[in-house]
């Protein structure tokens, strides 16, 4: 496994944007009580849950306020409640939530609600939902999934046989780590006696990668039948583009008092999907692999084991810790 500093998405086949690390700041949270100065045991905080993406009208074009509701199926939930918000003018929309699942709160004290969540988009009317899954997050980790949706202007079949579909999903994981010891742009250390908290922007790919296209998919599809089969692929998919890009992920975590980053682990989750679109008794495939699932996790170590390790960071100051591609993505 190879890393390069500052590089970039090269590659599907061969490689991974596996980060691009900027610190962002701190915020102090004490952990020792001021009347006997006895530390307080520290306490690895949840896992961050989001969803993420963006609205596209049929020609690819970002669409601003569309709403976008999530709720999570699981049937452990003690709450019912529907997490909602908006798209911006770029098109992009943003759901986290901590400590219970999007979608549907639930009890602190329960095992946060991670799998299948229902997020459905509104716009001018209609609207379309996906089935989105997070894949469970560890402690002081994160875990998100990307959704984009496309609306494209109402289209006609010729006639009343319109269009069914089936699909099927293969997922595959990979795992990518960097190491402070190995990575010195990696160096980021808590020297003070209060835990504190960073973030991290990870720049990696996200978007969908075609082996079939949705217009090579129809080439031989009855002319007059075209644009309604290819518009209703498009919304079914929810994406327009055979583009992958890179994204900015925040990923936000704690190090205890005297710690520092020992390793981060950034965790890819590919979908490869086959929707097998059916008009008229023929069959029209289109195959894909998505990127955008993804969870991080890090290990942190106490300062005073490695006190050569850096000089501490934080206190507001800016930390840009280098970026790096990985050799061997399937």
């Amino acid at each position: 496994m190879k890393m390069k500093v500052k590089g970039k998405f090269l590659g599907l086949g061969a490689k991974l944007a596996a980060a691009l690390f900027v610190f962002c700041g701190t915020t102090l949270v004490g952990c020792y009580s001021e009347n006997d100065d006895v530390a307080i045991p520290y306490v690895e905080s949840d896992p961050i849950y989001t969803i993420t993406g963006v609205a596209l009208d049929g020609n690819g074009m970002p669409l601003s306020g569309v709403q976008v509701s999530v709720a999570s199926t699981s049937s452990s939930v003690t709450k019912a409640v529907t997490d909602i918000t908006t798209t911006g003018t770029n098109g992009l929309y943003t759901l986290s939530s901590k400590n219970n699942s999007l979608g549907k709160r639930i009890d602190n004290t329960a095992t946060p609600n991670v799998g299948a969540n229902q997020v459905t988009f509104t716009y001018k009317g209609k609207s379309i939902t996906f089935t989105v899954n997070l894949v469970a997050g560890v402690s002081g980790g994160a875990s998100i999934s990307t959704q984009n949706v496309v609306f494209v202007d109402n289209t006609v079949y010729p006639d009343d046989d319109r269009a069914t579909y089936s699909f099927n999903v293969a997922t595959t994981t990979k795992d990518f780590v960097k190491s402070s010891s190995s990575d010195p742009n990696l160096d980021i250390v808590n020297s003070g006696d209060s835990k504190e908290n960073y973030s991290l922007t990870l720049v990696l790919p996200a978007g969908t990668k075609y082996q079939t296209s949705i217009a090579t998919a129809f080439t031989n599809a009855p002319a007059n039948a075209k644009e309604a089969l290819t518009a209703y692929a498009k919304e079914v998919i929810g994406d327009v583009a055979d583009n992958v890009v890179d994204t900015d992920y925040l990923y936000s975590f704690d190090l205890p008092a005297r710690s520092f980053l020992n390793t981060l682990t950034v965790t890819a989750i590919y979908e490869t999907k086959t929707y097998t679109f059916t008009y008229k008794g023929l069959n029209y495939p289109v195959t894909f692999t998505k990127y955008g699932a993804y969870t991080f996790s890090r290990e942190y170590d106490s300062w005073d084991h490695n006190h050569g390790h850096g000089h501490g960071h934080g206190h507001g100051e800016d930390y840009n810790a280098g970026g790096g591609i990985v050799d061997g993505v399937n």
